[in-house]
């Protein structure tokens, strides 16, 4: 007879293992981990559209020329304290610094909050023209890739600034006709 011999058939639990330090796929881990970072950087970084097409304030005028409107428009912002940006086209951005409540509201603890209006003429039939207000807050401004622009809500005083413009175009050009 063979003699018996009694054989430990249990897992080892505890101890040493080369490639598995406390029990754990340490490649397995390491990756989980780096996923997990990736994941917490990346999904909190938002890149917002300056160039939404919510618009702020619409009014449409009757009677101008798109460049008198331009012209028109560009004097009423800058008589409400508005620095006019260089005009692209018939597209033109005012920005003045936001007043206290706005710093406090939607500021950052190191300075204050600007206000940016893109206002676009866009000429439409009969010698009208839509003239649109797009508002938004920044901050950070004139930071480059960190400068932030998130859309204004409501219309505020954009609505008025544009009525004040269409009172103001409410006689029309005397060398538009209207006919082309």
């Amino acid at each position: 007879m063979m003699p018996l011999t009694l054989v430990d058939t249990r897992k080892q639990t505890s101890g040493f293992r080369p490639g598995r330090p406390f029990g754990v796929d340490t490649v397995g881990f390491l990756c989980g981990f780096v996923i997990a970072i990736f994941c917490l950087i990346f999904t909190g970084c938002k890149t917002t559209s300056s160039s939404g097409s919510k618009v702020t304030a619409t009014v449409i005028v009757e009677g101008n020329t798109p460049a008198r409107v331009l012209y028109v428009t560009r004097e009423v912002f800058i008589e409400h304290g508005y620095k006019d940006m260089p005009a692209v086209g018939v597209a033109l951005t005012f920005e003045k610094k936001g007043n206290t409540m706005d710093g406090l509201l939607y500021g950052n603890w190191t300075e204050g909050v600007w206000l940016r209006a893109r206002v676009t003429v866009v000429e439409l039939s009969g010698g009208k023209c839509a003239i649109d207000c797009n508002a938004s807050y920044v901050r950070d401004k004139d930071a480059g890739f960190m400068e932030d622009e998130q859309t204004r809500p409501g219309s505020g005083p954009y609505r008025k600034i544009l009525e004040e413009v269409k009172q103001r175009l409410a006689f029309p050009d005397p060398a538009y006709s209207g006919n082309r």
